[in-house]
This record gives C-alpha cells, structure tokens and sequence, in this order.
C-alpha cells in the first residue's frame, strides 16, 4: 500500500489542502484502533481508512465540511458504537469508542509532512506526536502516562520508521506470490536470495527491497523489535538451517519456516546434534509455516502464511 504521506505530500504539491484523521484512541470491539489514519480532500478520501461503515462516511462528509468551512485547530471527536442512542453515536453497533483527531494540512506544512515520510521510508527512530497543538516530530519523547485523553487534551505516539516488516529469505515462487499478498496488507517487505539470476527473484516487482546475499550473513540483515517479523523459505535445507541458526536467539514478533513435517523434524535434530535446546525452536519457530488450509499452489502457501502473521500481528 502507498504510504499515506506520500500521497498527502503529492496533494499538498498541488496547494490542496488535506483532512488528516487520527483515532487518538479506542476502546472495546471498535472498528477503528489507535493510529489508523485517513487522508481527505475537498473531493473525498485520498487514502486510509478509521474504521470503515457509516462512521467512517460521517468522518469524511465532517472532514470535507471542515475544508469548506476553514478548519483552523486540531480537533478530537468521540465516536460511540452503541445500540442505544447518544448524543456522539457513530451509527454503527459494533460496540466500544474510539476518539479520532482532525489535522488540517496546508502547503506551508509540506517540510514537516516531507520529515515524516523520511522518517518512515528510512526506517529512522525519530517519535511522531499528535495532540491538541499539532503534529510534532521529536527525538526523545518523556513519558506521557500522565496524559487524560478529553477534548481538549489527548496524545498520541509512534515510531512511523518502525513498520511491521516482513524479513523473507528466500526468492522463490512462495516468496513471490507472498510479496504479492503482503503488498495489499501493511506490511513492508524486504527479500532476500542467495542466487543472482533467479527468474521469480528478478519478477518479484512487489518488495520494498530486494537483496543478493550470502545466508552466512542473514542475522546481520535483521534487526530485533516487535515490529520484525522473519520468513524463511529457501530453496534447500542446509540453508534453512544456516538462517535459522541465526534467527533463534533474535528478538522478533515472528519467526517461520516453510517446510514438510519431516523437513521441520530433521532441522531439529541436526540442531539439536550441534547443542541447541529443542525448546527454543518449538517455542520460537512457527514450523511447517502457515495456517493449516490445505494449501498446494504457491498462492495458497501465501494465503496461509499472510493469515498466520496476521494473526500474530492482531494477537
């Protein structure tokens, strides 16, 4: 997916100016989760989404009101998805709240939108801050704990350079067909082969980054966070291991490797053979990778990978 920046740098070029919506904040089953954003022009949503169905619709026709009106202050709304009536029912009854901000964005705000998307597409450490006042960059941020969420005072935090990334060793057609389906999900994808002229590794047009390596020196490519996740999928068995002996003592949300049943069971064995605890990797490996679907095409194998870090992702 595009980066929400970038497309509001690319309006804001064109002197329009842009709605940025934030959820603040939720709570419950709301459809909505904190640091969801949308952008909005005078002529309708430009890209993201806080939540979609007719709460969402409210947001815009409000974003768009407050384009024409002349939107000056940041300003938070509460949204309640509830059955009964309220004077700040959203219109959906899925339950639960959610508190979403409204940025007005103008061409004398591109430097600072131009950070942003720096920030993100480098993978910098830099913290973004919404809040009452604005939209901030800072590069140390105190704890902020003490915050009370009201409409005139709330707070939210990110890192927009740590993205959910996606770390795939391994250039075939599941690595393929996998960069495919992860291009439509928020994640970024980095992918990683030890062959120069492999055909699917040279189609695949859909990673973010695309690396000829030596598997010797996959752990140096992947940092530690919760935003990792790791994807091992070469094409021959002691590459596996060699990835795979790197990647146990990372810190990473996920950690999986394609494979058979017997493929999975004799990687174990031969680590357990040069000293590693079994422990590690049964508590550590998602191993055979994927959701159990039945999947045979490569695009299945995608399917069942992408729902597996979904799940890990959401969980």
């Amino acid at each position: 997916m595009e980066s929400i920046w970038k497309t509001i740098i690319e309006t804001l070029e064109q002197d329009n100016p842009v709605v940025l919506a934030v959820v603040i904040a939720h709570k419950g089953s709301s459809p909505g989760k904190k640091g969801f954003k949308m952008a909005v022009s005078s002529k309708g949503v430009l890209s993201g989404s806080v939540g979609g169905g007719s709460m969402e619709y409210g947001m815009i026709k409000k974003a768009i009101k407050g384009l024409s009106e002349g939107l000056t202050n940041p300003v938070l709304f509460q949204m309640d998805h509830l059955h009964q009536e309220s004077a700040k029912r959203s219109g959906l009854i899925c339950s639960g709240t959610q508190w979403v901000a409204f940025y007005l964005l103008k061409s004398n705000d591109l430097p600072l939108i131009r950070s942003i998307y720096q920030l993100e597409k480098y993978e910098k450490e830099d913290t973004l801050l919404f809040n009452e006042k604005g939209i901030f960059i800072k590069k140390r941020v105190e704890k902020t704990d003490q915050i009370t969420l009201s409409d005139k005072r709330w707070l939210l935090t990110e890192n927009p350079g740590k993205k959910n990334t996606v770390y795939v060793f391994g250039g075939g057609h599941v690595s393929l067909a996998l960069s495919k389906l992860l291009k439509t999900l928020d994640f970024k994808i980095k992918v990683f082969e030890n062959r120069q002229d492999l055909s699917t590794f040279k189609k695949n047009r859909y990673a973010d980054e695309k690396k000829v390596i030596h598997y010797e020196e996959a752990g140096s490519f992947v940092p530690e966070g919760e935003h990792v996740y790791v994807v091992i999928m070469t094409y021959a068995h002691q590459y596996d291991l060699l990835v795979i002996k790197q990647m146990l003592s990372k810190k990473v949300k996920y950690l999986g490797m394609m494979g058979s049943a017997n493929k999975v069971r004799s990687v174990k064995e031969q680590l357990a053979m040069e000293g590693q605890k079994t422990d590690d990797f049964n508590k550590k490996v998602h191993a055979p990778i994927g959701l159990s679907i039945k999947s045979i095409t490569p695009a299945e194998i995608a399917v069942s990978i992408a729902a597996e870090l979904i799940a890990v992702k959401n969980g």
